[in-house]
């Protein structure tokens, strides 16, 4: 039991998950804006295919839902690159827009569950 406990807390020190810089983590998230972008073309341009190989037949929707997706892996693509672009610029306002997104996703989300839950 004391060698699983003393395994465990090893893994969660900085020293095992390789602590890392802002840099570090916006590259990480540069990257994942890089994968966004090829899942959307991807995505766009298999729905379009699939979308005219199956021009006189009922199952087209498939192809539409899938541009869909594309489109959406798309808006998704250029609001990490703009954060990540943004957070190379602009490190020293980091914190002070995190603290504005969750009081504002606090204000805008949860607060009006509690709201409604309380009216029925």
């Amino acid at each position: 039991m004391k060698r699983a406990c003393l395994f465990v807390l090893t893994l969660i020190t900085p020293y095992a998950v390789h602590a890392q810089t802002i840099d570090q983590v916006s590259n990480i998230f540069a990257l994942f804006a890089g994968v966004l972008l090829s899942l959307s073309v991807v995505c766009f341009s298999g729905g379009f295919s699939i979308y005219l190989a199956r021009l006189g037949r009922p199952y087209r929707d498939e192809g539409l839902n899938l541009m869909q997706w594309g489109v959406a892996f798309l808006f998704v693509f250029i609001v990490c690159a703009i954060i990540s672009r943004w957070w190379l610029l602009y490190p020293q306002a980091l914190p002070w827009v995190l603290a504005v997104i969750i009081v504002g996703g606090f204000f805008l989300y949860v607060l009006p569950l509690f709201l409604g839950a309380h009216e029925k």
